[in-house]
């Protein structure tokens, strides 16, 4: 491939999943261009940051593929005493998705109009057909379903994602052809960038408030992750949700083909539910894949993601039987409603990926027992949410929250809400706290780990702690939950 990138080409956060994966890919592509790799970081703590970017590999692996990064030929590297350096010189300067965040990025603003992206690359690259997936909540169960799906009927089908322990292949597009599949993650961060085309299937699961602190308002947002199908044209899909009012407006004006999907009502056309099974409608019938039941994800929102998943693997011609029986099978994906263990009863769910109102509010509703107690634990930063929903229902269905010490109490009002110190406190009390039957959830309901990450020892230790529990006192009576 001819390179389109020019002859100077900047690397921005090279420590990180994104930057790794792209320096390493251009250096090995085009071997002739003079490449910058910079970090904002001492040159001696880059192992330790790429380590902790890089929580997909082992702890050795991730520390030899450290060294590999930043021993590659012809490389020019910059830290914190040049970070940035020579940057205004560069013809092409990939960024990743976050980059605006971080004030010592700010003198990179003025030179926007050569940044680029690795989902670009991909774009630009791939051969084949694309599956791209956003949405404010379930793309990443959404995107991991299909891939399971696609996967199983089409072996070669690649798979990229935007959670932390998705692995990044631009190494392996050589080897795509024009049969093949790709499935892509979307972030909004993402979307900010512009892709030059559409997916051949895009899918977007939702599109509800979600990091309004970093937009003018909420209608910018939407019409950011409106932007996935812009380019969209008469060959190509679009999978959207009939039940979400800023998706169905979509559905009005899309360009291209379109498969709605719906939990709530029966649709003339897409993937629905009708007398306990998930059913396709489409030009050859109405057929069942299967009964809801058998999906094991819990929650209506983990049903409206298996229908989209549905509507996609149906629309890249796989079989129904192979639909379903993948779907029957699938496992949580870690941090997202994840029972991580019953102790004496209790079962403790690991739901950090929720980081706005609504997503903790589907695990509520959820996990919710009228028999029984259910605990919240949550904090962090809000990322522009409106928290009155999320209030009335911890007022409504949650028996004690506890409030991890962090700017998010002051968007709290609930009574039922108490404040402590740190996540060990919080899963400690719980336990003194609940009888067999009951519900631990940590559910954030803001930005968790970008807050705590350095301000709460063990943010990340969630499992650990609960697993330690079985050595714990048995519980005693509850002073704080009111009957």
């Amino acid at each position: 491939m001819k390179n389109p990138y020019g002859k100077i080409i900047h690397v921005i956060g090279f420590a990180g999943s994104e930057g790794a994966a792209l320096l390493e890919y251009l250096h090995n592509r085009f071997p002739r261009i003079e490449l910058h790799a910079h970090n904002f970081c001492e040159k001696d703590h880059f192992l330790r940051d790429f380590r902790l970017a890089h929580v997909a590999l082992e702890k050795n692996a991730a520390l030899e593929k450290g060294k590999e990064i930043l021993n590659l030929d012809g490389v020019t590297y910059h830290f914190s005493d040049d970070y940035l350096s020579g940057v205004e010189a560069a013809e092409t300067i990939f960024v990743p998705q976050s980059w605006y965040l971080y004030p010592e990025n700010d003198t990179l603003r003025q030179h926007q109009g050569r940044f680029c992206s690795i989902t670009r690359l991909y774009f630009d690259l791939f051969p084949g057909k694309i599956i791209g997936v956003t949405g404010s909540n379930g793309k990443t169960t959404t995107t991991n379903l299909i891939a399971e799906i696609m996967q199983r009927q089409f072996p070669r089908t690649l798979f990229s994602g935007n959670d932390r322990r998705a692995e990044q292949i631009l190494g392996r597009l050589e080897e795509a052809e024009k049969e093949d599949w790709l499935v892509l993650e979307i972030s909004n961060r993402q979307l900010m960038f512009d892709l030059g085309k559409s997916p051949y299937i895009s899918v977007i699961t939702n599109i509800t408030p979600n990091h309004l602190n970093e937009y003018k308002d909420f209608e910018e947002y939407a019409a950011g992750k409106a932007s996935l199908i812009q380019y969209q044209t008469k060959n190509q899909w679009s999978v959207l949700n009939q039940d979400d009012p800023e998706s169905s407006k979509l559905i009005e004006r899309d360009e291209g083909e379109t498969m709605p999907f719906s939990t709530e009502e029966q649709l003339p056309k897409g993937v629905f539910l009708h007398f306990g099974n998930i059913v396709v409608k489409h030009a050859t019938g109405e057929e069942v894949v299967m009964a809801d039941e058998d999906f094991p994800l819990k929650g209506k929102h983990n049903l409206s993601n298996a229908l989209a998943a549905v509507a996609t693997c149906y629309l890249a011609d796989v079989p129904l039987e192979e639909i379903a029986q993948t779907l029957r099978s699938v496992d949580p994906i870690p941090q997202r409603m994840e029972l991580v263990e019953t102790v004496n009863g209790v079962e403790y769910y690991n739901d950090s990926a929720s980081t706005v109102p609504e997503s903790t509010i589907a695990a509520i509703e959820t996990l919710k027992k009228p028999e029984n107690k259910l605990i919240l634990i949550l904090g962090g930063k809000s990322k522009g949410s409106d928290y009155a929903e999320l209030d009335r229902v911890i007022s409504d269905h949650v028996d004690l929250a506890f409030m991890l010490k962090s700017p998010l109490s002051e968007n709290m009002k609930s009574d039922r809400i108490r404040e402590v110190a740190d996540l060990k406190e919080a899963v400690e009390k719980a336990k003194t706290l609940t009888q067999p039957g009951d519900v631990v959830l940590f559910s954030p309901a803001a930005e968790y780990f970008s807050y705590f990450k350095d301000k709460m020892p063990g943010y990340k230790n969630f499992r650990h702690m609960v697993i330690s529990l079985h050595q714990a006192p048995p519980p005693s009576e509850d002073p704080w939950i009111s009957p």
